[in-house]
């Protein structure tokens, strides 16, 4: 973690926004963000916390903007790119989420895990929206896959399949 290797003082300071964001003081979070990248504005976890304090505060445009930039520092970096397609997708931009997501799934395939199934559930979910169910379903396996004992995942992939038309495969889900 890259805020590990701060001194200390800014490393307290990230984790005091990332306290504040978690308790719902939003603005304050945003304040201390802001601060910590006004002096080091390539500090990964900190534009990350920065995105998240902006979406929580109804501002996806402004939190895009900073997943943008964070891509553009860290394009390897499989939790940016999860970002960002989470933020696509919230903000009804289908085309970026499916594009952010496959990349996503991408540099997570290696270790599979969560990573990996977040990033193929927001490209299922960027495929329903777009009326491509049979997508849908093929990223929501890749998900089970990754991640076999979550019961919601299956649910969903029984409706995807429902919707593209193939009830006795959702049967099996």
């Amino acid at each position: 973690d890259d805020v590990l290797l701060l001194p200390e003082d800014v490393r307290e300071e990230v984790q005091d926004a990332e306290l504040d964001l978690r308790e719902g003081r939003t603005e304050q979070a945003e304040r201390r963000l802001r601060a910590v990248l006004a002096d080091r504005p390539s500090l990964l976890r900190a534009r990350q916390s920065l995105a998240l304090a902006l979406r929580a505060r109804g501002d996806l445009d402004g939190a895009r903007a900073i997943a943008t930039v964070s891509r553009q520092l860290d394009p390897d970096e499989p939790e940016v790119a999860l970002l960002a397609a989470q933020l696509a997708l919230e903000a009804g931009d289908l085309a970026a989420a499916v594009e952010e997501a496959r990349e996503a799934a991408r540099r997570a395939a290696k270790e599979g895990g969560p990573a990996f199934a977040a990033a193929c559930v927001i490209r299922a979910r960027a495929e329903r929206q777009r009326g491509r169910p049979d997508r849908a379903a093929r990223e929501l396996r890749k998900a089970l896959a990754a991640h076999p004992e979550d019961e919601e995942l299956r649910v969903e992939l029984a409706e995807a399949l429902a919707a593209a038309g193939r009830g006795a495969s959702a049967a099996g889900a």
